[in-house]
């Protein structure tokens, strides 16, 4: 099993420390109000990202990917784009991670309550008087309730399965789930000659079809390895999430179903 990011801050605490902003093109898909995405990045980055100062081994990495082909040579830049880009990084000048709980910090804590270790239960639903019609006021979490159950919204077969109180026959719920393959090319290293260090250069092909960025990882306590990882950006094979208990606490079952579905125009 992977690491997660059970923590205050999720899984920017644990990850490379790359970042970047999504594509216009994602922007629009998903039918977000572009300027107020604009606003929110410009937030963001003026509170918890830094530019970077390359290591020796990114920049021989960044020659490496242009060299390659990977065109044109954006330099620094957030915006996702076709090339050869250096991205901004999660860690200060100081080697410190700031993750997005440190927006916390600049945030108005009147307007909103942090609950720790805990886990939700369910969505609470009222009834909006007009007929079976129900509207989603709040959730339930464990720590309120000794009972864990969930909210009834899924497949109804699937939920009948597991005694589960129908709210919502939804049959999307679980479907869809994909996951971005990648392969990664290892090397193993002494310490004393590859210190720890986030990727802050990635190549982009043509049309995002897939990333590629390099990494130093600790391995052990005298010894380092360094990924040079290309992910597929648009993976064609779908998968499906079920539940194995009422619990939430229990892990569901998820099946990627990695590689299924052959494209032959890629």
């Amino acid at each position: 099993m992977g690491h997660r990011g059970r923590v205050l801050g999720g899984s920017s605490a644990i990850n490379g420390g790359f970042y970047s902003r999504a594509s216009d093109e994602f922007v629009e898909k998903v039918g977000w109000d572009r300027e107020l995405v604009k606003e929110c990045y410009e937030w963001v980055e003026s509170k918890i990202f830094s530019k970077p100062e390359l290591a020796i081994w990114q920049s021989v990495v960044e020659f490496g990917l242009l060299e390659a082909g990977f065109l044109p040579y954006n330099g620094l830049s957030w915006e996702h784009v076709e090339g050869t880009k250096i991205g901004g990084t999660m860690f200060d000048e100081f080697g410190i991670r700031h993750t997005s709980a440190d927006l916390l910090g600049v945030g108005n804590p009147e307007n909103i309550t942090i609950l720790l270790t805990a886990t939700v239960q369910n969505i609470i639903f009222h009834s909006n008087g007009k007929g079976n019609e129900k509207i989603a006021r709040g959730i339930r979490s464990i720590r309120q309730s000794p009972n864990p159950n969930v909210s009834g919204i899924g497949p109804e077969k699937h939920l009948k399965n597991f005694n589960i109180p129908l709210v919502l026959d939804l049959k999307g719920v679980g479907q869809e789930m994909k996951d971005n393959p990648a392969i990664a090319l290892l090397a193993d290293t002494k310490a004393e000659y590859r210190l720890p260090d986030t990727p802050q250069v990635a190549g982009i092909a043509k049309d995002f079809k897939f990333i590629v960025q390099g990494g130093i990882l600790p391995i052990s306590f005298n010894a380092t390895r360094m990924p040079m990882a290309i992910k597929l950006a648009f993976p064609e094979s779908k998968g499906k999430l079920k539940l194995n208990s009422k619990d939430p606490r229990q892990n569901p079952s998820v099946q990627f179903n990695y590689l299924s579905k052959e494209d032959t125009d890629g």
